[in-house]
């Protein structure tokens, strides 16, 4: 199952100085794993965007939004999913977790 999703928001907050920008640098496609739906894949083409921070004290002037509970930085996984196989290794395995890399 394949699912196109786009972020409605106007702006963005950088996440170390919470500057809110409005400013968008560019647009991206992130591919993103969730959790199986009827024993499918799924796959949400999230339609993301890059922001200038115009902040004066920040050092990297560029970040790319994130929308809370789906997305985290460099995640190829939604949280539910990494949580889901993180669990499960931990229960299937006894009590030594297996680290997921996402």
């Amino acid at each position: 199952m394949h699912i196109t999703a786009a972020a409605t928001t106007r702006a963005a907050r950088y996440p170390t100085c919470a500057t809110p920008s409005g400013r968008v640098h560019s647009r991206y496609e992130r591919r993103l794993t969730d959790t199986p739906a009827s024993v499918q894949e799924t796959l949400i083409h999230l339609h993301d965007r890059k922001f200038f921070c115009d902040h004066t004290a920040c050092e990297q002037k560029i970040f790319a939004e994130q929308v809370p509970g789906l997305t985290h930085r460099y995640a190829r996984r939604t949280p539910h999913l990494t949580e889901l196989l993180t669990h499960r290794d931990c229960t299937s395995r006894g009590s030594v977790p297996i680290p997921v890399v996402t």
